[in-house]
């Protein structure tokens, strides 16, 4: 199943494939899609927080829980920090 994302789903979508969190465990996911699903579920979750950490605990909770992977939320704060950031840009905030 393929959505039209907008232009945030797909900066996000494309930080998510550089990351590869899955790395070879991705064969195993029939629908990944290239992480398509989870861009669009940060790009949402984002707009019920306010903070960066939040927005880090976030993105552990899709990634690390949608796939059951085993990651911390210090795993997931680098790529946590630039999706935030290319969130704010979209409302025009700033980090």
């Amino acid at each position: 199943m393929s959505f039209e994302l907008n232009r945030v789903q797909i900066e996000i979508q494309k930080l998510l494939v550089e990351w590869d969190p899955l790395g070879d465990r991705k064969h195993l996911i029939e629908d990944l899609n290239n992480y398509e699903i989870e861009a669009i579920d940060l790009s949402m979750a984002f707009g019920l927080v306010n903070k960066e950490w939040r927005a880090i605990e976030m993105v552990h909770s899709v990634i690390a829980g949608g796939f059951n992977l085993p990651l911390t939320i210090e795993d997931c704060s680098e790529y946590g920090h630039k999706i935030w950031t290319i969130y704010l840009s979209s409302t025009g905030d700033s980090v």
